[in-house]
C-alpha cells in the first residue's frame, strides 16, 4: 500500500529497518530483502507468510514466545536510545 505523505513513509522505513534488525531471531517474521520503493523511497514491504497459532500451541511454546518478547523488548529499547 503506497502512502502519500512523508510521515507515513518515515514510519514504514522505521518498521522495515526494525524487522530487518530482527533477522535471524527465532520466532520473528522475516521481511522480503527488497522493500517496495519508488523515486521517493520506501512505501511498503512484504513479509513471509504468517500462520495462526492456537492458544494451546502458545502454551506449548511458551519458552520460545517469551524469548521472542524479550528480544523485541531489548531491540526496541536499544533503538529508542
Amino acid at each position: 500500500m503506497a502512502h502519500p505523505n512523508v510521515e507515513a513513509r518515515s514510519q514504514i522505513q522505521h518498521e522495515y529497518n526494525f524487522i530487518k534488525s530482527m533477522a535471524g531471531s527465532a520466532g520473528i517474521v522475516k521481511a522480503h530483502p527488497e522493500p517496495l520503493a519508488d523515486d521517493e523511497g520506501i512505501y511498503g514491504f512484504r513479509l513471509e507468510y504468517l500462520f495462526k497459532i492456537g492458544f494451546q500451541d502458545v502454551k506449548a511454546k511458551s519458552k520460545e514466545v517469551q524469548k521472542v518478547i524479550e528480544t523485541l523488548h531489548a531491540l526496541a529499547t536499544a533503538m529508542a536510545t
